[in-house]
């Protein structure tokens, strides 16, 4: 009589996340998570890390010996698109991956928008026990990233889906202390944030951040480069074509 197969147990990808964000949150102290966190403990997205490029061989390191520890694998790192770095641990037990995108730099409309460096200032401890960005102020790097289309008008889908109304109306402290990413159009910033958190959209102000972050694109072109080069990055690098277009699962 042949044995029955033994039942596939579920992975409490929630609590594999945890481990590896506070062994990097341990290994590096100017590290830390922006954004996703829960969308990725939660299973349904990748999770996104702000480090100095001199963290990110360490970085690496903790990431495949926490991929090892788990059973997690083939593991791939990804340096296609400039200022980043992107780490995929596939799940043998089913064609989901595990990503992690870790960010040296991050620019919006052509210009740098912040370094980690600037938002170490804005961490604070998660009660799980990692590092995080504070929701305020993720909420308003969200709005502007994920939330405002040319000419300062709303992206609806984008709002909802990134919870940037809760993460703003959750932290508005936060979120004021954040307005110095945006340098002399900070109060502008904080003005359009404060009318969405409310119901509103203050498409004036938004507008004009947005000019003025067109304006600081024109003192660096490298940004600009870059950010044509990560584009076409996107589309012919398989893994991270998979992550997009296929909500990282493999094909």
């Amino acid at each position: 009589m042949s044995e029955s197969p033994t039942p596939v147990v579920e992975r409490d990808l929630g609590a594999v996340w945890l481990d590896l964000l506070r062994r990097l949150t341990e290994a590096c102290p100017d590290a830390g998570v922006w954004k996703n966190v829960d969308a990725g403990l939660a299973g349904d997205g990748d999770v996104d890390l702000a480090a100095p490029v001199d963290d990110w061989d360490r970085i690496e390191a903790e990431f495949w010996a926490w991929a090892a520890d788990h059973d997690l694998g083939p593991v791939i790192t990804c340096h296609h698109v400039p200022g980043s770095m992107f780490l995929v641990a596939l799940d043998p037990r089913g064609r989901e991956f595990l990503q992690l995108d870790v960010r040296g730099r991050s620019t919006w409309r052509g210009s740098t928008l912040f370094r980690p460096a600037d938002l170490r200032p804005l961490m604070a401890m998660d009660e799980r026990g990692f590092r995080r960005l504070r929701p305020g102020a993720e909420g308003l790097v969200k709005l502007f990233q994920n939330g405002v289309e040319a000419g300062g008008r709303p992206k609806p889908k984008n709002l909802d889906k990134e919870r940037v109304v809760p993460l703003l109306q959750a932290d508005p402290e936060g979120a004021a202390a954040a307005e110095g990413l945006f340098g002399h159009a900070g109060g502008w910033a904080l003005r359009g944030a404060r009318a969405a958190a409310t119901g509103g959209w203050d498409r004036a102000s938004l507008a004009v951040v947005e000019a003025r972050a067109a304006l600081r694109s024109l003192r660096e072109p490298g940004v600009v480069l870059d950010t044509v080069r990560a584009r076409r990055a996107k589309k012919s690098c398989p893994v991270l074509s998979a992550s997009i277009r296929n909500r990282r699962r493999v094909p």
